[in-house]
Parts: structure tokens; sequence; C-alpha cells
């Protein structure tokens, strides 16, 4: 079978006197500069010699930027405490059995509790909840410090619902390290369905979801 993408590596060149290659016009960092062209492992995923290319983290960061994701507040509770954090990285992961992953920096309190608890629970807010996820990004902390005041909240034993939020409850079955940020992996243990539009994040700043217009 062919493997993906290894008709393009030869279109790899090496920025003379440099780490850094162009491929279509985006630069990439390898890891070494030992070897001449770039590879494609078997997995797909392109290789410079036997170490992983590296995009530039400004282009990564910058690029990523044009992604819109849904906003969620992750909650927890148990013996480390009731806890609540703004999170975009969040995404399901099998409906067999119905499972879910959150990505939260490793030496966060969020993380932390969540892996002292042993579970969490994943609030998508409604589309008109910014300041709520302002809130719990820390955006008020030093004038309330408790994020959770004031608010109507349903208490579970994985962490409290948000209103108005759409909610998985979750174990935490497994937590990976990569990088900055711990990948935590939740077996969903029950479901509120509010039925709301959901806030997301793009460019820096809050969105809403529209059909498009004929479709």
């Amino acid at each position: 079978m062919p493997v993906a993408g290894k008709g393009l590596c030869k279109r790899f060149r090496q920025v003379a006197g440099s780490g850094e290659f162009v491929f279509h016009g985006a630069v990439f960092l390898a890891t070494s500069g030992r070897h001449e062209q770039g590879e494609a492992r078997e997995d797909g995923i392109f290789g410079y010699g036997a170490n992983v290319m590296n995009a530039a983290r400004d282009a990564f960061i910058e690029a990523m930027r044009q992604v819109a994701a849904t906003v969620t507040v992750v909650t927890t509770d148990g013996p480390a405490g009731q806890m609540g954090a703004t999170v975009s990285a969040f995404t399901s992961l099998s409906a067999d059995p119905p499972s879910v992953l959150v990505c939260l920096k490793s030496d966060s309190r969020i993380a932390r509790a969540v892996g002292d608890n042993g579970a969490f629970c994943v609030n998508v807010l409604p589309e008109d909840a910014d300041d709520l996820a302002r809130a719990f990004a820390g955006a008020f902390d030093a004038q309330r410090p408790d994020r959770f005041h004031g608010l109507d909240v349903m208490a579970t034993e994985f962490g409290p619902v948000l209103p108005r939020a759409t909610a998985f409850t979750c174990t935490l079955q497994r937590s990976v390290g990569h990088g900055t940020h711990a990948i935590c992996i939740g077996a969903v243990t029950g479901i509120s369905n509010a039925g709301q539009a959901p806030l997301t994040y793009m460019q820096g700043d809050f969105h809403v979801v529209r059909r498009k217009s004929g479709g």
C-alpha cells in the first residue's frame, strides 16, 4: 500500500545554512541538520531523517487562530475540591464506548484537580455565555475569587453542571502528557443536552454559529 504523502517528500528543500525547510511556501524547523531530504514515515507523518519535523511555533499559533473552537468550561469536584476553567481543546473521542478528551495545561490548577479527583465535567457553553467564559478564564478572579459564586449550578460527583450548558460528566480513564499539556481521556457517565447553540472562539475573540444562507 502506498504511504500517504510519500511522493511529496522530494518537494522539501533545505534553506542553505539553516535547519529550516520549505514545503509549498511553508517553513518548517528540523530537529537535525544531518540529512539532505525529508522522508515519510509509514504512518504518513512527514519526518526528517529519523526525527520528526516541527513547524515553526509562531506560524503554528497564527494558523490555529483561524480554527474555530467550541468554548467549554471543565469543572471537577472531589477530594481535591471544586474547580473550573475555560477550555477550548475539547472533542469527542469515541461513541463505543462514549468517550471525550480535553487538553489541560499540565501545570495548571485544573489539571492537578482533575487528576486528583479522577473525574470531570465538560460544559459546552451557550452562545451568549461569553462573560461566563471570561470568568472561568480568570478575568475576574481579583474581584471574585470563587468562580462559581452566584451561579445556579447542578452539583454532580464529577463536577458542577453550569446553567444552560450541554454537559458531559466523565470519569478520568487516562491522562497522557505531551509537550506542555495533559490529554485527559474521559469515559462519559452522563449527558445533559441543553439544545443551545454553542459559543465559539476564533482569531482571539468569541463568535456565534449561524447556518449558511441557502445551505
